[in-house]
């Protein structure tokens, strides 16, 4: 054979090495990419239930704290009452004629 056949059979020779070098690359690259993928995925999972738990954790404490601020809130003013019209004129419900105040749902729709 010729030079130029010789050199014409090395560089198919390279060119054909370096395509499946390439694609040995990219499917690395391809597989490295999935996992990292997948590990983000859990992680994100992870976090999403770590940050439910404390949302949930934060109104239920917060509800409480609220609650007894109002029992508080509630009681003091039963006794301001008291102390400015006697025990006689303090009442614990709405009065006569006056509708009830409708309790609005803590739960949200959807």
């Amino acid at each position: 054979m010729g030079r130029l056949t010789d050199g014409m059979t090395r560089l198919h020779g390279e060119i054909v090495a370096l395509r499946h070098s390439r694609e040995g690359f990219v499917r690395g690259v391809r597989d490295d990419v999935s996992a990292m993928r997948a590990d983000f995925r859990s992680a994100h999972a992870e976090m999403a239930q770590e940050a439910r738990t404390g949302r949930q954790a934060f109104v239920s404490h917060m509800r409480e704290t609220v609650a007894g601020l109002r029992e508080g809130f509630a009681s003091d003013l039963i006794g301001a009452r008291q102390a400015w019209f006697g025990r006689s004129r303090v009442t614990r419900g709405p009065r006569e004629g006056e509708a009830k105040p409708a309790r609005r749902s803590s739960r949200r729709p959807g």
